[in-house]
């Protein structure tokens, strides 16, 4: 019997979770840039944290979505080495 990464879930969950990296990578600049407009209006200094937190924020979830795209890579390539040819 074959285990591969696309049995261990089922195609409904594997199709959100690959979906969740669009909501990641937007939502996490909004709430980094709302941060940084917070900051800005209690500092004076609009816009500099507001700009620097919505790009830290994307460049945060880039890295993420890099990260879990290795992640996923390394685990096809165990599941491959792992089934008989």
């Amino acid at each position: 019997m074959k285990t591969t990464v696309e049995q261990t879930s089922p195609p409904l969950s594997e199709h959100l979770n690959q979906s969740a990296g669009s909501f990641e990578l937007v939502l996490s600049a909004v709430i980094f840039g709302l941060f940084g407009l917070w900051l800005d209006t209690k500092f004076g200094i609009r816009p500099w944290l507001t700009v620097a937190f919505t790009v830290l924020g994307f460049i945060g979830s880039c890295g993420s979505m890099y990260y879990r795209y290795k992640h996923r890579i390394s685990l096809l390539n165990e599941a491959r080495e792992v089934t008989p040819k």
